[in-house]
């Protein structure tokens, strides 16, 4: 990666603003849409000179307007906007708050002794330390939106140097949360539609080669974003403006090409296929078909059921509304996205996309009696002093009576004797409160 600053006016000064970083996988491919400066010949710094029909006079005004519409064009950039600044910038800021608080609950209470061997919860885990991380490197792009550090300074030039390992990063930890959203509903899907099979298809194994084919494909794609970006600053309009850069050479045009198409199928049309597909079967198979199947389902599989769904929801919610501004920015160039409207409108997916990050613990909060339960006894173990008696006790049955309950993969009751560290935490599994995963692993 070349960082290239340079402190004096050039005479074709770069005037495009860096692309927009965001979490969503539609914006993400924004990044591999390159700056395109536009040459503009230096204006003259002496004031207009009033003569009528001056060839010479009329062409140093005609080079004045250019310029002064180039820097209006950069003043009025999307990202210098307010709107930008308050939901990418400070609302970035609050959401990351709130995602490292939510996130941390979320890992201690899924890593219990009692439910942390169960492989959904470990999809789960893998996804919010995803999530973390991602919002991590987003950190330094925030705080430079909200002019935390001078433009131009040394800690600018050092997150510039620092830009094309973010959109690595952001990207392979983004594709991974995505693809790992997939598999979670892969396995909802698998327990309602195909309970026969779905014991010897989640497995460690199979879980273990999912991630590291996830891991794979998403380090390739985003390679492409490290080897073939390049930053650099210049000074123009009293402003420091950044400007990314790809090879022309024939190559990497074409393989700019390919990535593109690649990035588009792998990171959004086949895994939004896929949850749109398999959201909608559930939802058909579990509430509007009225069968005997349905008429077995325990509180505890309808609560999953339905944060499965809100959650797939969420990602569906946050996913889509980039797709119109890429397809826009295709067509038209990088540009468009200054507009008014369609800044407006990425301005909010972008955001959106933040938050889908965060929203996990507090969806399972609102929705799940069982999750609440569960968060009030892990913060009880965490700080026993601030804790009522009732709240020390763990969250188990309290009685030694067995219990009915529905066996999730058959369609009869059956009895099951809970055993002392059992728990009903309602997560995104069907099966979390019927086994102990820990003589059977693959029983998720």
């Amino acid at each position: 990666m070349n960082a290239t600053f340079n402190e004096t006016d050039d005479d074709s000064p770069p005037s495009i603003v860096a692309p927009i970083l965001s979490l969503d996988s539609v914006a993400r491919l924004m990044f591999q849409v390159v700056s395109v400066s536009v040459n503009v010949t230096a204006a003259s710094t002496l004031p207009p000179i009033e003569s009528e029909n001056d060839p010479l006079q009329e062409l140093i005004d005609k080079i004045n307007r250019a310029q002064q519409e180039e820097c209006d064009r950069i003043a009025n950039s999307c990202e210098n906007r307010s709107l930008y600044t308050w939901l990418v910038g400070y609302g970035f800021i609050f959401v990351f708050l709130l995602a490292l608080f939510g996130n941390v609950v979320n890992l201690l209470i899924y890593n219990s002794d009692h439910i942390k061997y169960y492989i959904a919860i470990r999809m789960l885990c893998t996804r919010l330390l995803m999530n973390s991380l991602t919002l991590i490197c987003m950190l330094p792009q925030a705080l430079r939106i909200i002019s935390a550090w001078d433009s131009g300074s040394y800690i600018d030039e050092l997150y510039w140097i620092y830009y094309p390992y973010q959109i690595y990063l952001v990207n392979l930890f983004g594709f991974c949360a995505m693809w790992l959203t997939v598999l979670m509903t892969a396995e909802c899907y698998l327990h309602v539609f195909f309970p026969s099979h779905s014991k010897s298809l989640c497995t460690k194994k199979n879980l273990s080669r999912s991630y590291l084919i996830i891991i794979s494909v998403g380090a390739l794609l985003a390679l492409m974003y490290k080897f073939n970006r390049s930053v650099t600053m210049s000074t123009h309009c009293n402003r420091v403006i950044p400007t990314i850069h790809a090879s022309e050479a024939f190559i990497m045009v074409c393989l700019e090409k390919v990535h593109t198409f690649a990035n588009l199928l792998l990171a959004i049309i086949v895994p939004m296929g896929l949850l749109l597909f398999m959201a909608a079967s559930i939802l058909w198979k579990l509430v509007l078909k009225k069968t005997d199947f349905v008429s077995h389902f325990t509180a505890e599989k309808r609560c999953v059921t339905r944060i499965t769904l809100i959650t797939t929801g969420l990602q569906l919610i946050a996913e889509l509304p980039p797709i119109p501004v890429f397809l826009y920015a295709t067509i038209f160039g990088p540009a468009v996205t200054n507009e008014p409207a369609i800044c407006v409108w990425n301005t909010i997916a972008v955001f959106l996309g933040l938050c889908n990050v965060s929203l996990s613990f507090f969806v399972y909060l609102v929705f799940s009696d069982k999750f609440r339960e569960m968060v009030k006894t892990g913060l009880s173990d965490l700080m026993p002093c601030f804790s009522s008696p009732r709240s020390l006790a763990h969250y188990s049955n309290e009685t030694n009576e067995p219990k009915v309950r529905t066996n999730l993969l058959a369609r009869e009751q059956i009895r099951i004797k809970p055993s002392e560290t059992e728990s009903s935490v309602c997560t995104e599994t069907y099966l979390l409160n019927e086994k102990s995963s820990t003589n059977d692993d693959s029983f998720l």
